[in-house]
């Protein structure tokens, strides 16, 4: 099951929530969905920290991160265990060796390596939110949430695109959507639209999208094609339906979570 998570918070608009008492009240809802590899399940804490939970009998340790309320999370910091510091970690994806760790307002993602809980930014810049394809440092997330990966890549909702991070470089780029403009359109790359897209899984030759407008999307990795698989984008006034069906008559109010049975695994 890929549960969601709906949260409001107030997060500072100062340097540190110390400095200023000016703040920005966010009510934020997309998909937070653990990752395990048969052995253990991996779980972000929106308090900043990653968990670890035992399959066999639930025992639950800490891997990464310390809690903190979310006015007192700090710029993201890398280091090794609880000396690393992540500003409310929200999707995560693994390969068996490293996780991957959406940092959603540190604005990076994030490598974990499992045996050691060491801690490093992979592409983004921490407390900095824009818009940029390029390289490790140079690449930047407008409002990164949901993360997949195949070995070479990771894929991440971010806004109303998908963005491609290789894992090897760190380098970034658009796959999907256009920033900052919103919509239902299929097409290809730059032409579609997405609404606000949040959980996405992959087969190694699709990625399959919840978008908020109430539709599930289909992207061919190798080309960038978007099309609608499920599901009628809704208009205001929103639609509050639930009914199953097959391809467009088929109603979703608000898709999150998302997993594929796959004959692709890592």
């Amino acid at each position: 099951m890929s549960p969601s998570l709906s949260f409001c918070a107030m997060f500072p608009s100062g340097p540190t929530p110390r400095m200023s008492m000016r703040a920005t009240f966010v009510c934020t809802s997309s998909t937070k969905s653990p990752w395990g590899d048969g052995n253990y399940l991996y779980v972000t804490e929106v308090a900043g920290t990653i968990r670890r939970v035992r399959i066999s009998d639930g025992q639950v340790s800490t891997l990464a991160g310390i809690p903190a309320l979310l006015v007192y999370q700090n710029p993201s910091a890398d280091g090794i265990g609880t000396t690393a510091r992540f500003n409310v970690p929200w999707g995560i994806w693994g390969d068996r060796e490293n996780l991957y760790v959406v940092d959603r307002r540190g604005y990076t993602i994030r490598k974990i390596v499992i045996a050691t809980g060491e801690t490093a930014t992979l592409a983004g810049a921490a407390g900095v939110s824009a818009f940029v394809d390029g390289s490790r440092d140079q690449a930047r997330f407008r409002s990164p949430g949901g993360i997949w990966g195949d070995g070479t890549y990771l894929y991440v909702t971010d806004g109303q695109t998908i963005r491609k991070v290789n894992i090897a470089t760190g380098g970034v780029t658009t796959l999907a959507g256009v920033d900052g403009v919103g919509g239902t359109a299929d097409g290809l790359g730059s032409t579609a639209r997405f609404s606000l897209p949040t959980g996405l899984w992959g087969d190694g030759t699709d990625l399959y999208v919840t978008d908020g407008a109430g539709t599930i999307r289909k992207i061919v990795i190798a080309t960038g094609s978007v099309t609608t698989l499920a599901g009628t984008p809704f208009l205001p006034p929103f639609q509050f339906d639930n009914v199953d069906g097959v391809g467009s008559s088929a109603r979703f109010y608000w898709p999150s979570g998302i997993w594929v049975t796959a004959r692709f695994s890592m």
